[in-house]
């Protein structure tokens, strides 16, 4: 490996590692409140699932990175069942964070009558099957998914045999390789997370509509109160989720197919862009949640007095 590829492998240990410990962080303070005896409010359900999952998914992309990098005659066979894995953990992801984002919209939003109004007073109870349901479709994902690359493995025998396809110096080959995998598994990632991307897409806008008139409404009586700064707070997380997730759908799905216009740098740039995923998300959920942005300054305090107590 060159120089820049070594670079690259180096931030995307970093990343992997660090977005595992951060995501590791949520449920870890979410389960010691757990412990203490406090009720687990059925937002901080989602968000633990959703955690695990990225957790998951950042473990899973920093082993496929390191066995295509020191273990490649294994790659052949292990890309199947890790590109597999990446699947089902990104699905997963992508239809827990719409779970979040339906029940922000469901919780802030009023609703006089309707469907809506009755699913509004089930849906704290409705969170575990929100987060059931949300698993059982990223597994049909991860199956379908599955026999797609399977077929395409079995075709095309040697193709990831002895080169490190990732951080490959030949990047024609490697990417002419990860090129073939999305023609085959693109229309299945396509239908499994677009239909997450357009229902956060849905009660986002709606969120921000509502917030805005209602926002509007109070400021003429009685001015601004602290539970609108809270829902303010929610709908901006909401908004930052929903670029995030165009920016990596954009990105990921559309660069194997625009590759030779770019600059050759631009596919390390591609490579470091998923191990980001979780670190990105972690930075993204935490500011939504006072109790855990209160855990994370705490701790940031602690470090802060431990080192000065090194220092000096």
């Amino acid at each position: 490996m060159d120089h820049t590829a070594v670079t690259c492998l180096v931030v995307i240990i970093l990343e992997a590692i660090t977005g595992f410990l951060m995501n590791g962080f949520i449920v870890l303070v979410i389960f010691c409140n757990w412990l203490k005896g406090e009720i687990t409010a059925s937002v901080n359900k989602i968000l633990v699932a959703l955690s695990i999952s990225n957790m998951c998914f950042a473990a899973v992309s920093l082993t496929c990175i390191l066995i295509s990098v020191f273990w490649p005659p294994i790659h052949h066979y292990g890309n199947v069942v890790l590109f597999w894995m990446i699947m089902f953990w990104l699905t997963s992801c992508s239809w827990l964070t719409a779970c979040l984002s339906s029940f922000y919209f469901i919780k802030i939003v009023n609703f006089s009558s309707g469907f809506l109004s009755w699913v509004k007073v089930r849906i704290d109870s409705a969170a575990h099957w929100l987060i059931l349901v949300s698993e059982v479709v990223s597994l049909c994902c991860m199956f379908i998914g599955f026999i797609a690359v399977a077929f395409y493995v079995v075709q095309t025998q040697g193709i990831f045999t002895n080169s490190s396809i990732i951080l490959s110096t030949n990047r024609t080959k490697a990417i002419y390789a990860i090129l073939s995998l999305f023609q085959r598994v693109f229309v299945i990632l396509l239908l499994f997370n677009l239909v997450p991307f357009l229902i956060m897409t849905i009660t986002t806008f709606c969120t921000v509509g509502f917030l805005r008139m209602h926002i509007y409404r109070i400021q003429r009586s009685i001015g601004s109160s602290s539970n609108l700064e809270s829902h303010h707070g929610v709908v901006t997380t909401m908004t930052k989720l929903l670029l995030f997730y165009l920016f990596f759908y954009v990105a990921v799905f559309a660069y194997p197919y625009i590759y030779a216009e770019l600059p050759y740098y631009s596919y390390y740039i591609y490579q470091i862009l998923s191990p980001a995923f979780p670190l990105i998300q972690f930075a993204l959920l935490i500011r939504a949640n006072p109790r855990l942005k209160e855990a994370w300054h705490q701790i940031f305090l602690y470090l802060k007095r431990h080192s000065e107590k090194v220092i000096f």
